[in-house]
């Protein structure tokens, strides 16, 4: 029979395997978001900028809002997933007596803060959803070329 602290270990180790499954799911999805809206950007920038070319500026609105949203669920699944490894990763912790591994991840934490103070706070997601959004507000902006062309 597995001990406590191969079971809290095999947790551990699946909550951190769906946290990178998300953030890999999240890349990926960003990647084919890119290869489209380039298509798209490309397609428009060898049409005709007429009425009739409508289409391809609102399918671009849509797939940056469709990004962004993915963005911030895979974040959303990977906070999760980030959230139940710390509570294993406690339990293990607290397993360990003769060593305080709680302070010493702490004490990193705090040497790494003092030296990246600024961008330490801004959060990777939001870059993630922040591209997206700009790819919506560019298809927003050749819809407004196209109509008034």
């Amino acid at each position: 029979m597995a001990s406590d602290s191969d079971i809290l270990w095999g947790m551990y180790q699946e909550h951190c395997t769906q946290g990178r499954h998300h953030e890999d799911q999240r890349a990926s999805v960003t990647n084919l978001i890119i290869a489209l809206a380039s298509a798209m950007v490309g397609l428009l920038a060898f049409k005709d900028l007429s009425r009739n070319a409508w289409p391809l500026p609102c399918t671009l609105i849509l797939l940056g809002l469709f990004g962004a949203l993915f963005s911030l669920k895979h974040y959303e699944r990977f906070r999760y997933h980030m959230k139940c490894a710390a509570q294993y990763r406690d339990a293990l912790e607290s397993l360990v007596p003769t060593t305080n591994l709680k302070a010493l991840r702490q004490a990193g934490r705090r040497a790494h803060r003092g030296k990246y103070k600024i961008i330490e706070d801004i959060h990777l997601f939001v870059f993630w959803v922040a591209f997206n959004l700009l790819i919506a507000s560019l298809g927003g902006i050749l819809l407004y070329v196209v109509l008034h062309s």
